[in-house]
């Protein structure tokens, strides 16, 4: 974990797989997810706000261990959310700050 507590970028043992999410502190409202899986197939990439709310949710098209996803971050108030990632066993969460 990094010192904020949350998990850095989503590391494995062997450091094949990440999730990143930028850019960071994101203004505008479109964020871009990169990842890197540790088997290709389909995750769920969720966002919650501080209080542990779902505030966005949507699925990686198709089954492809490394890809890229547009996330429409523009209904979201300024603030502090956490980008999860999910697939089979693996689990990844990354901080995202949105300034307005």
């Amino acid at each position: 974990e990094g010192r904020d507590g949350v998990a850095s970028a989503g590391r494995v043992p062997g450091g094949a797989a990440y999730v990143r999410v930028g850019p960071n502190p994101l203004v505008g409202g479109l964020a871009t997810l990169r990842y890197s899986l540790p088997k290709a197939g389909p995750a769920a990439v969720a966002v919650y706000d501080v209080a542990g709310r779902s505030v966005f949710s949507t699925r990686t098209p198709g089954h492809l261990a490394t890809g890229s996803l547009s996330l429409d971050m523009r209904s979201l108030s300024a603030g502090i959310y956490l980008v999860q990632v999910e697939a089979g066993d693996y689990s990844a969460t990354q901080k995202l700050v949105v300034q307005k």
